[in-house]
């Protein structure tokens, strides 16, 4: 990534602020949404922690504090989160569910081409059936006419499909 030293732009500015909240509000470091960020607008990473931390945290910071003094006088502070053995496990618990919603995720994705694909092979062997049966039907018939005919020259000294055997023994 090349270097850039010309001003930034209002929309860099939006889509760096847009990341970094973003990425703290889901939990992640800012030092990775400062990488994210770096190949969206074209900086390096350093170049968007500073512009953040000099910058857009700054004008970002009272927009914050004007908003909590305008909350209801009633809102209660949130209650600090401590942490314990069980916020811990039930925090893995839900990563590790979350990480088999995406494996789930995944197996399914293969499941259904796996199910395509067992239909296409299912149409091909239906068109194999369907040709076969032609096929029989086919020789099915040209057997018939085979008998015909040689009873035709044989006079009808061979039994047929419709004459039964036990008449030649009368």
């Amino acid at each position: 990534m090349k270097k850039r030293k010309d001003a930034w732009t209002e929309a860099e500015d939006k889509k760096l602020s847009f990341l970094v909240q973003d990425s703290v509000r889901k939990g992640y470091s800012k030092s990775q949404a400062f990488q994210d960020a770096s190949t969206l607008v074209g900086r390096t990473p350093a170049a968007c922690r500073y512009r953040w931390n000099n910058i857009l945290k700054v004008k970002t910071e009272p927009a914050k504090m004007k908003a909590a003094k305008s909350l209801p006088a009633t809102h209660e502070p949130a209650q600090e989160m401590t942490l314990s053995f069980d916020n811990i496990i039930d925090f893995l618990k839900s990563i590790k569910a979350a990480s088999n919603e995406g494996s789930l995720q995944t197996e399914n994705m293969q499941l259904q081409e796996e199910k395509r694909q067992l239909v296409k092979k299912q149409k091909q062997l239906l068109e194999k059936v369907r040709l076969r049966e032609e096929a029989f039907l086919q020789l099915q018939a040209d057997y018939k006419k085979l008998v015909l005919s040689i009873q035709e020259v044989t006079g009808g000294l061979y039994p047929t499909e419709e004459q039964p055997e036990n008449k030649l023994l009368h």
